[in-house]
């Protein structure tokens, strides 16, 4: 019923941490290391925490070579059918298709404000 209050409160307070960490920063002190580990060899993945949300890139290594790279961005798991928009959806209703658009355009803009999106809502009949 709050996932979109929660969801901003965690943004600014992220803001906040952001905030301090500059502030240590230009105090001297060391930046965090990056998140990065070998997974196998040759093979190495790392997590980079967004303003979005979680990014993960993971390179295999062959040769000396770039064999494979990938990358799996914030909109992937914000926007996908079992994510963060559609399980803040399902939980709630809606009086009319006007209401459920301006809920869902502000939850798409508070969850993943980057992303272009074309929104429709299609009326289903009920059995």
């Amino acid at each position: 019923g709050h996932a979109l209050a929660a969801r901003l409160i965690a943004r600014i307070l992220d803001g906040l941490a952001v905030l301090d960490d500059l502030d240590a920063l230009a105090g001297g002190a060391a930046p965090p290391p990056p998140v990065a580990e070998a997974v196998a060899r040759g093979c190495g993945l790392a997590a980079v925490d967004t303003a979005r949300g979680l990014l993960l890139h993971r390179a295999t290594v062959d040769g000396g070579r770039i064999a494979d790279y990938r990358i799996v961005a914030p909109t992937e798991w914000n926007l996908h059918p079992e994510g963060a928009l559609a399980t803040v959806l399902a939980g709630g209703a809606a009086t009319d298709s006007d209401n459920l658009r301006r809920r869902a355009e502000l939850l798409i803009i508070a969850i993943d404000p980057c992303v272009p999106y074309d929104l429709r809502i299609e009326e289903v009949g009920h059995a």
